[in-house]
């Protein structure tokens, strides 16, 4: 059976199953939905248990920290959190299902009330104790202004004096400071710092007294009535500050009282209503919900166990060995498929059976033996293409050496004998001309033998790789004037003749952009083996150039053609370049493809600084 059809059989199976799946799904889900329903319901009720709960200690917070700052802000605060809280008891009224939740709601609307009450009562008392406090802040300012200022000044000299005014001022000081912490925290130590506060007053305020003299009153200080004047101020000040200090210490005493009171207030009706009620009634009508639901999931899986144990049966002996073979197939073609990103098209695919899969793979074989032809038809014609190009360049090397060489050679002699015999006086021409036409031809004698090197790699033939390229690295560095350090290593290895020509043509190359684009005193040719792969690197330390910007493809042939060559010899080409900083050229080409093995080492070089 063929795989279309074993899946139009699972197709209609899954189809079966799924319609009596479904009947079962809608038993389910109409009780769902009621389910759902009051699910839905109960949530709300506990949500608005947790609101009330959170309001409940917002508020509480709040007016607490009324009570220790005196803002009006955490008033207002407080009052909203109990609105809030008002709101949401007659949200969750809204929700109710029974009497004994109407009950809750009746006690936690009684509850707002009385906190309400007993805030406004707290607020009302901060609010007092505030006014008190500028009162007494009052009065001791204008007690400290007065031993700070005529007291002070009216017996300068008078040490014992001076000590008795220090003394009621620095008690003054200390009973409000020990009054204000009492409001803060109310603690005892400072309640009796204040009490002791008044005591030492009273003291020095009795010594103060007595030091008045009016027989050591000089009329330049002040006379024995004013000081008896500020006498009677101190002592009524005095005695409004232990009547207001005593006030506030009271007032204190039942504001700490009626705030433990609203706390109460407030962690009954969170703790005993929202906690210990509400809230575990609303996790039993959800637990009941649940309950509900379970018993029609049960009953949905009842109905459809037996179709989807039926259907497992049958999926399985018809799914199983189908993944095997498919996954089995796959593979194969998976692993075809990687051969060919590798450029291994040697590999066929073999996939037993008589199904798509098998007819995919012969497809996929018969494509490989295409590409492998294809492949090798094209390697064939590239090399010899590139021999081709080489054979020319050689023939017109030749030709220009033993046509046009020579008979610039003969010319070169001919004017030399005609400059010879002007010498001797045997004849009248321009000499001057004569002798800048022997130097013109003597130029055009040079050029055409760099021009025979350049087309046909005379150096490689005659001395070999290694020594070829150093001979012709050393012949470019003669005439451009540059330091070359020059190193090779190629031990036991002979290149095939297309990979030392392809060598050489790139060594050519990048010499001949140096020497027209570089502006380099410096060149480093390196070329050796790892175990795997020739490395040939050349590298300048000219002006350079921008590697990543858009370039003219015919401005660049040089690069180009170094990249081609790499190319047909299986190798990669790279090259790096920063402006004013020089340029690299590196090339890999694998060793095993381009090796003709012989018995005895060939090449063993490194030379160094040429």
């Amino acid at each position: 059976m063929s795989i279309r059809l074993k899946l139009y059989f699972l197709i209609f199976l899954f189809g079966l199953a799924l319609l009596i799946n479904l009947g079962a799904l809608g038993l389910l889900a109409r009780t769902a939905m009621t389910v759902l329903s009051t699910t839905d319901e109960v949530l709300q009720q506990q949500s608005a248990a947790l609101q009330m709960q959170a309001l409940l200690r917002d508020a509480e917070a709040a007016l607490y920290r009324h009570e220790i700052e005196g803002e009006t802000g955490f008033a207002t605060h407080f009052r909203n959190q109990l609105a809030l809280f008002q709101t949401e008891v007659t949200n969750y009224d809204s929700l109710t299902r029974n009497p004994q939740e109407t009950v809750w709601v009746r006690e936690l609307s009684e509850a707002h009330q009385e906190a309400v009450a007993v805030g406004e009562k707290l607020i009302e008392q901060r609010r007092i104790q505030g006014e008190d406090l500028k009162s007494l802040e009052a009065i001791q300012a204008r007690a400290i202004a007065l031993l700070t200022g005529p007291l002070r000044e009216i017996r300068s000299d008078n040490l014992a004096y001076q000590r008795v005014i220090s003394g009621m001022d620095i008690s003054l000081r200390e009973m409000l400071f020990a009054l204000i912490s009492y409001q803060a925290t109310p603690r005892e130590i400072d309640r009796v710092r204040f009490m002791d506060g008044i005591s030492t007053f009273r003291s020095y305020h009795k010594q103060f007294t007595a030091q008045i003299n009016p027989g050591q009153i000089d009329s330049g200080q002040g006379g024995l009535i004013q000081e008896e004047m500020w006498a009677g101020e101190l002592h009524e000040s005095i005695n409004e500050i232990e009547v207001v200090g005593s006030k506030l210490v009271s007032r204190r005493i039942q504001q700490k009282a009626d705030f433990a009171n609203f706390a109460l207030l407030l962690f009954r009706t969170g703790q005993g209503i929202i906690v210990d009620e509400i809230q575990p009634q609303a996790a039993a009508n959800i637990a009941l919900a649940q309950a509900d639901l379970d018993g029609a999931v049960r009953n949905s899986l009842l109905l459809s166990l037996i179709t989807i144990a039926l259907s497992l049966l049958i999926f399985a002996s018809v799914t199983f060995p189908l993944l095997q073979r498919m996954n089995q197939s796959i593979n194969a073609l998976l692993r075809g498929a990687d051969s060919v990103t590798a450029g291994d098209l040697t590999q066929s695919v073999t996939v037993s059976g008589q199904d798509e899969f098998q007819r995919l793979a012969a497809a996929f074989n018969e494509m490989m033996s295409d590409l492998a032809a294809r492949e090798k038809r094209l390697r064939e014609l590239v090399q010899k293409l590139a021999l081709v190009q080489e054979e020319e360049r050689r023939l017109v090397g030749l030709d220009l050496h033993d046509g046009l060489a020579q008979m610039l050679l003969s010319a070169n002699m001919h004017l030399n004998a005609f400059t010879t015999k002007f010498r001797e006086g045997r004849a009248e021409p321009d000499e001057f001309a004569l002798e800048r036409g022997r130097i013109r031809l003597q130029e055009a004698i040079d050029e055409v033998r760099w021009v025979v090197s350049e087309l046909r790699p005379t150096d490689l033939e005659d001395y070999g790789l290694v020594d070829g390229i150093r001979h012709y690295v050393q012949k470019v560095a003669e005439v451009r004037q540059w330091h070359v350090e020059f190193e090779a290593d190629l031990v036991q290895h002979q290149l095939t003749p297309a990979a030392e020509t392809a060598i050489f043509r790139i060594v050519q190359e990048a010499l001949s952009n140096a020497r027209k684009f570089a502006e380099t005193k410096r060149i480093r040719v390196s070329l050796f083996t790892d175990p795997d792969d020739i490395h040939l690197n050349i590298k300048d330390w000219g002006q350079g150039f921008e590697v990543a910007l858009p370039t003219d493809e015919a401005k660049h042939l040089g690069l180009v053609g170094m990249q081609e060559r790499a190319k047909l010899i299986g190798g990669e080409f790279s090259i790096e370049s920063k402006l004013r900083e020089g340029t690299n050229i590196a090339v890999r080409i694998p060793l095993a493809s381009n090796l003709q093995m012989r018995s005895q080492p060939l090449y063993a070089e490194m030379a160094t600084g040429i």
